[in-house]
């Protein structure tokens, strides 16, 4: 069984904690870091919070109510950002969700759903490797497909882009590795 521990949005001293709330199958998704809606045990209402971690074990004994819905998929809060609100809270003898409130932003569902299309559209910007000039394929390949690290000779002197710029020989080789690397899916780290 999924634990979602929940940070309840609530001024009540008492909240301040995590509550254990169990994930059922229908609601997916479910994630560290997201809005979530939960009940409380008053007059059945339902609270928005924040998942801070998800467990297979729960800390409280009695019959667990389950995560009601996922308010926005989207990750805002940091487990850096959890850890350090809960030191300052804990510090200053207040509440982590007084804390939260100034450190996360309150939703706004035009400004996600705008960041969401342009995260799915970065995800979906493939774009084609391009061959790097003055190596033979068959000298790269291998050190590329091994994913090592490796030192390059790269021919001195000036070269033209496409946008009509100077460059170093040695620039444009760098640039088309990473290039050429990044098209598979992989990262690049030029030193």
């Amino acid at each position: 069984m999924r634990i979602a521990r929940v940070l309840v949005d609530s001024p009540l001293p008492q909240l301040d904690r995590l509550l254990d709330y169990r994930i059922p199958e229908l609601v997916e998704g479910v994630e560290p870091g997201q809005r979530v809606s939960v009940p409380l045990r008053s007059a059945g209402r339902l609270a928005t919070g924040f998942v801070v971690e998800i467990t297979q074990q729960r800390e409280y004994p009695g019959p667990l109510s389950d995560v009601a819905a996922v308010v926005s998929p989207v990750r805002v809060l940091a487990p850096e950002v959890w850890n350090l609100a809960r030191a300052v809270a804990d510090r200053a003898a207040g509440s982590a969700n007084d804390v939260l409130r100034l450190a996360v932003p309150k939703r706004q569902a035009r400004v996600e759903k705008t960041w969401l299309a342009r995260e799915a559209d970065a995800a979906v910007a493939p774009f084609e490797a391009p061959t790097v000039t003055d190596y033979a394929p068959a000298e790269l390949e291998t050190a590329l497909a091994d994913r090592r690290r490796i030192a390059l000779g790269v021919r001195p002197g000036v070269t033209r882009t496409e946008n009509g710029q100077w460059v170093g020989r040695w620039a444009r080789t760098l640039g088309q590795l990473a290039a050429r690397t990044l098209a598979t899916g992989e990262s690049a780290i030029i030193v």
